[in-house]
């Protein structure tokens, strides 16, 4: 997987992180979580995405800062051309 190219790439704190394009059944299971645990969703989903090299340095860095997983889901949702509710 490593050699495919992202669908998305997050940079923070001078990382680099890449992820592959969602499934629509990662994207249900998600958007049927997120009403009841939404970081935990966002936690979840990043980490099936993330490609495998990246994994380990990813879940560290999200123990660090879980809210880059909202970020990411976000902006997966935005490049999917999700919109946000008025």
């Amino acid at each position: 997987m490593d050699n495919i190219e992202a669908f998305y790439t997050y940079e923070d704190e001078g990382k680099q992180f890449r992820f592959r394009r969602p499934t629509v059944a990662e994207l249900d299971l998600m958007t049927t979580r997120v009403k009841t645990a939404a970081l935990s969703s966002a936690l979840n989903l990043t980490s099936a995405l993330i490609v495998a090299s990246q994994k380990t340095e990813w879940d560290a860095f999200v123990s660090e800062f879980p809210g880059a997983s909202s970020t990411v889901v976000g902006d997966i949702m935005k490049r999917l051309k999700f919109r946000a509710p008025d």
